[in-house]
C-alpha cells in the first residue's frame, strides 16, 4: 500500500496572490494580469509540464479555452479585496502509471468533481518536486537520502523523455548547479469558484468549496478514483490516502459567538450561546484527540497501551470536572435568572 496525497488551496488576493500569476506558474507561461498590469514569465520551467489542458463545462463561453482571458475573467469576477479567484488541487500520482493512464485517472476525476458542477478547470501535469539545495543541511540530508536509494541524478537533456524516478541537475547559464529536483509526477487542477454561464461566472461563488469536510472528502475519494483505474489497468498494488492535521471523521461544531451574544458578554452577562460555544470546545477537543490518536495508529507512533490509558482516563476525568463545574454554573445562574424575573415590575414582566 502506498500513500498518495491530495492538497487543496484557494488564491487569496488578500496575500498578494494573483490567478493570472499562479496558472503562469503551473502552465509554464508568460501570462499579464490585468487587473495589476503586471506580466509573468515562467516560460522557464516549461519542461517540468508534460502536459496542460483546459476543460470546460458544456454551455461555457469560448474565451473559457484561452488561458490568459480565462483567469483575468475570473479576477474580474472578485470585486472584494480579500476575493479568492481560484482554487489549486494538487493531485498525488504514482509514477509505476504511465503518462497516459495518469491523464485518463485525473480528467475523469476532474470531470467528476468539478467540471459536472459547471465549473472551469485549467489542468497541468508536472513531473518533479520542489528544487532541493545542499546549500542547507536539511537538503543535504535529502540529496544523501536519494543517493542512497540508488536513484540516478541525471543532466537537464537526459531527463526530456523519461517518465522513471530520477532525480534532475538544474544548471544556471554559466554551468552552475542550482538545485536537484525529484521525479515526482502530480497534476494541478487550478478551478474557478464560480461555475461558468454562458456569458461568464455565476453570480455565487461555491462556498462549498471553503468548507474543511468538502476538501477532506477530496483527499480520500482521491485514492479510492485512483485504485479502480489502478485495477483497470492490471497493477498489483493499490494506494491509501495521507491525512493532514484536522482530518476527522466526526464533523466539529462551530465555536464561533454570534454579535448580539458578543455585546452581552461584553457587558459582563452570560448568553445561553456563550454556554453553547463552550460545550462546543469540549467536543471538539474530544474529536480531535481521537483523530490524533488514529494517526498516530496508522503511523504506527502509538504509545505503551498502559500509558495510553492512563493518558485517557485522566482526559475523561478533567473533562467530567469540566462539566459538573459547568453544570453548577449554569444552575447557579438559571436560578438567578428565576429570582429576577420573579421580582421584575409588572410591566417588565
Amino acid at each position: 500500500m502506498r500513500n498518495i496525497t491530495l492538497r487543496t488551496l484557494p488564491v487569496k488576493r488578500s496575500q498578494g496572490q494573483s490567478a493570472v500569476a499562479g496558472a503562469a506558474y503551473r502552465a509554464g507561461e508568460r501570462l499579464t494580469d490585468s487587473r495589476l498590469g503586471k506580466t509573468t514569465d515562467y516560460t522557464a520551467r516549461l519542461q517540468d509540464v508534460w502536459c496542460k489542458d483546459i476543460v470546460v463545462p458544456e454551455g461555457a463561453p469560448d474565451w473559457a479555452r484561452g488561458r490568459a482571458t480565462l483567469w483575468n475573467e475570473a479576477e474580474a469576477a472578485e470585486r472584494r479585496k480579500d476575493g479568492r479567484p481560484a482554487r489549486d488541487v494538487t493531485l498525488g500520482l504514482p509514477w509505476t502509471m504511465s503518462r497516459e493512464e495518469h491523464e485518463e485517472a485525473v480528467r475523469s476525476f476532474v470531470q467528476r468533481e468539478f467540471v459536472d458542477k459547471g465549473h472551469v478547470v485549467d489542468l497541468c501535469f508536472h513531473k518533479y518536486g520542489k528544487r532541493v539545495s545542499d546549500t542547507a543541511e536539511e537538503g543535504r540530508i535529502t540529496l544523501r537520502r536519494w543517493a542512497e536509494r540508488e536513484v540516478p541524478f541525471l543532466e537537464r537533456s537526459e531527463c526530456e523523455a523519461l517518465h522513471e524516478p530520477h532525480v534532475k541537475i538544474e544548471r544556471d547559464g554559466q554551468g552552475n548547479v542550482l538545485g536537484y529536483k525529484i521525479f515526482q509526477p502530480h497534476a494541478h487542477a487550478y478551478v474557478t469558484p464560480r461555475a461558468s454561464e454562458w456569458d461568464g461566472f455565476a453570480a455565487k461563488r461555491n462556498r462549498e468549496f471553503d468548507r474543511p469536510e468538502q476538501t477532506m472528502n477530496w483527499r480520500y475519494e482521491w485514492p479510492k478514483h485512483l485504485n479502480k483505474r489502478l485495477e483497470a489497468c492490471g497493477y498489483d498494488f493499490r494506494v491509501s490516502a495521507t491525512a493532514i492535521e484536522g482530518d476527522t471523521d466526526i464533523p466539529l461544531k462551530s465555536e464561533d459567538v454570534p454579535l448580539p451574544s458578543y455585546h452581552i458578554e461584553l457587558e459582563g452577562r452570560d448568553s445561553l450561546v456563550g454556554e453553547e460555544r463552550e460545550y462546543n470546545r469540549f467536543h471538539n477537543e474530544a474529536v480531535r484527540s481521537a483523530a490524533s490518536t488514529a494517526q498516530a495508529e496508522r503511523e504506527g507512533r502509538i504509545e505503551p497501551q498502559v500509558e495510553r490509558f492512563a493518558r485517557v482516563r485522566q482526559w475523561f476525568q478533567s473533562l467530567k470536572a469540566s462539566f459538573s463545574e459547568w453544570r453548577e454554573v449554569t444552575e447557579e445562574r438559571a436560578q438567578g435568572l428565576f429570582q429576577r424575573e420573579e421580582e421584575a415590575p409588572p410591566e417588565r414582566a
